[in-house]
């Protein structure tokens, strides 16, 4: 199965809840930040899943908000657990975003950008589509806990089913970001809360192969938030 079909077999268990301590070191970090931005702005929720960043732009009173992704499964499952007038949910792809030209205020993207191999491609689409000092906030799988031999992935049916991921370290970052005139504004990083410092909850995660590997979960980032902006 390529990426989108995991996803597609994913939907059924995702939630427009942090329903994982990888999505909740990050939830915090975004809460915190688009509670401080949204107010009445324009907001496209870029590879949307089913919808968890919307909920959020909503509840902090976005003006309006185009949410899409590009698994029919996610886009299905947002729209059902998030009507709200101010949404609207379609089909898209974050390298060919389906936007009028400098046509948002902010563009989110959470946990996507790393199943794309393009950084350039990915930032240069959300450029275009963000007005004129518009914000860009995209979070990731860590690049420190991606280089560690951590992956992204989910079980389903007691069978783990490993997620493609692209890793794009803070060099990626830095030239792709001059090459598009876009202005790093902060750069936060989330860790696994201790209350899951628990061996026995993880041993049966692929990813933990002996009790330094679990220790070592917990010292590094598990995400990080970048937030540019349109100059």
């Amino acid at each position: 199965m390529n990426n989108i079909e995991k996803y597609d077999t994913w939907s059924s268990l995702y939630s427009n809840q942090p329903f994982n301590p990888l999505m909740e070191s990050e939830h915090i970090i975004l809460k915190r930040k688009l509670q401080t931005c949204c107010l009445n702005r324009s907001i496209i929720d870029a590879a949307c899943g089913a919808g968890r960043i919307s909920k959020l732009c909503i509840e902090y009173g976005a003006k309006k908000i185009l949410a899409f992704d590009y698994s029919n499964s996610m886009i299905e499952k947002c729209k059902k657990i998030n009507k709200h007038s101010k949404l609207k949910v379609i089909h898209g792809n974050i390298l060919n975003i389906p936007l009028a030209d400098s046509s948002f205020d902010i563009l989110v993207s959470s946990l996507a950008i790393g199943h794309v191999n393009s950084l350039f491609k990915v930032l240069s689409e959300a450029k275009r589509v963000v007005k004129k000092d518009g914000e860009i906030i995209i979070s990731d799988f860590h690049p420190i806990r991606a280089s560690c031999g951590f992956t992204r992935g989910f079980i389903m049916n007691k069978t783990y089913i490993k997620l493609e991921h692209f890793i794009h370290d803070i060099s990626s970052w830095i030239h792709c970001c001059n090459q598009l005139n876009l202005k790093i504004v902060d750069i936060q990083e989330g860790f696994i809360d201790e209350k899951h410092h628990n061996y026995e909850q993880w041993r049966n995660d692929p990813d933990i192969s002996s009790k330094d590997k679990f220790e070592l979960a917990f010292k590094i980032p598990s995400v990080w938030v970048i937030h540019a902006r349109n100059k």
